[in-house]
């Protein structure tokens, strides 16, 4: 996103202009394929999946636009991007609520959904009781649900078998609600970098397959992270054969890497155009569907299939120049995956503006109660915010903000009072962020939120 006032035209200029450069996307395009193998699978993959109200229609509506493709797959997977829980679990202290309405495993089994991930931000919203009743509710309707770390914290592997393969799936978040000190049960599996490329190695030698689904990164941008990438593609040479990423609500790039293959961003699946989707992004109601031919090891082809979300936020397969424009979009953002300045530009300005986003989010807190401040400063030990914190170690004049937030999270870890140690880093808080004002680009903050 942007950082307003550090704009050299108004807003509503620079959405104008960014919606000049999504009309038709330029630059290169790239999308990798392969030639389909005989004995392979066919998995089909969805992003981010919120259902706030059942469709009042049958069950198969919820995907009743792509039912064609999905009807040929042999395994369907989605992320769950909100817990199937109760109302008489509290809400999560920070940010916006959200729960999935209580069919909502019914309607993903009707629609042939097998699998999906469950680590995600919002996965803890109603807490781990409220996680716990949605994993209930996923067995109940025969869903495998992967992203579940157990009591050892360790990421548990789903295994489906289909037509003698042995398909694993892992899925991990790096952010998600603050966790009570001491809150026992399952929870969320966290994208911790060295975490992963171990339990990957281990599950990939003993399935034929492994698919990896990817909670990170941040909103409303065509791009990930430089670090994604490349942690991406690493975890391929470890050993997962298909690796699905998703929460930026907006499609991105796909690539084939060795034998494996990887897509950065879906897209939304089934998701209300709420106007908070609508303001983050143009593209919130477009999205792609990823099939892929999977072998012992290897994804033998993959393609990208455009579809877009209608005003009750289903998915519908649009035709003509629309899923051409959609699908140029995708090959662009493809090819730009290799360029690595220009990677490194976008990766720069989406975190120099999170880094003085929660510099902000940390003040609001303070403003707010002691109660709202420490839950802020508990979300600081989440592999989302420690990433962010050694980012801003290396960006010239935010390391002191790193060092005030890094205080911060010791004092809640350590139960000592965290407004002290916030007014003793106030002055280092507001320089950090003031330097990231002075660093914010927006040009490549634009470069990243298009194709």
């Amino acid at each position: 996103m942007y950082l307003h006032d550090c704009l050299p035209l108004p807003w509503r200029a620079l959405r104008a202009l960014e919606r000049a450069r999504l009309a038709w996307p330029l630059g290169r395009a790239l999308v990798p394929r392969g030639d389909a193998a005989a004995g392979a699978i066919t998995l089909a993959a969805l992003g981010d999946v919120f259902v706030k109200e059942a469709p009042r229609t049958a069950a198969p509506a919820l995907f009743d636009g792509l039912a064609g493709t999905l009807g040929g797959a042999d395994l369907v997977c989605c992320n769950l991007e909100a817990p199937i829980a109760g109302a008489e679990w509290p809400a999560a202290s920070l940010g916006p609520s959200l729960r999935a309405a209580a069919g909502t495993a019914r309607l993903l089994h009707a629609a042939g959904v097998g699998v999906v991930n469950v680590a995600g931000n919002h996965a803890l919203d109603a807490g781990v009781a409220g996680f716990e009743e949605s994993l209930g509710h996923l067995r109940a309707a025969g869903i495998e649900a992967c992203g579940v770390a157990g009591a050892d914290g360790a990421a548990q592997l789903v295994v489906r078998e289909c037509r003698g393969l042995q398909v694993g799936f892992l899925g991990y978040c790096d952010d998600h609600a603050p966790l009570d000190a001491g809150a026992a049960g399952r929870r969320p599996a966290l994208a911790e970098p060295e975490v992963m490329r171990e339990e990957v190695a281990a599950a990939a030698a003993r399935v034929d397959a492994l698919v990896v689904q990817l909670h990170w990164g941040y909103e409303f941008r065509c791009h990930p992270l430089r670090r994604h990438r490349d942690l991406a593609r690493e975890l391929v040479r470890r050993g997962a054969t298909l690796v699905l990423c998703h929460h930026a609500h907006v499609p991105m790039g796909v690539e084939r890497h060795g034998d494996g293959f990887i897509a950065y961003g879906l897209g939304n699946g089934s998701f209300p155009l709420t106007p908070y989707m609508r303001a983050g992004h143009d593209w919130s109601d477009r999205s792609v569907l990823l099939e892929a031919r999977l072998s012992r090891r290897r994804v033998e082809a993959a393609r990208v299939v455009p579809f877009r979300l209608d005003a009750q936020g289903l998915p519908r397969a649009p035709g003509g120049l629309a899923a051409a424009h959609l699908a140029r979009a995708i090959a662009v953002a493809s090819a730009r995956l290799d360029d690595d300045a220009f990677m490194r530009r976008c990766e720069r300005a989406q975190l120099v503006f999170e880094g003085a986003e929660l510099a902000r989010a940390i003040a609001a807190a303070r403003g707010r109660d002691a109660a709202t401040l420490d839950a802020r400063a508990r979300t600081l030990a989440l592999p989302r915010q420690q990433a962010l914190m050694a980012a801003l170690e290396t960006l010239p004049g935010a390391a002191p903000l790193a060092t005030a937030l890094r205080d911060l999270l010791r004092a809640v870890q350590a139960g000592g009072p965290v407004a002290q140690a916030y007014d003793a880093n106030q002055a280092a808080l507001a320089a950090g962020a003031d330097a990231l004002r002075k660093l914010f680009d927006w040009r490549a903050a634009l470069a990243a939120r298009v194709p």
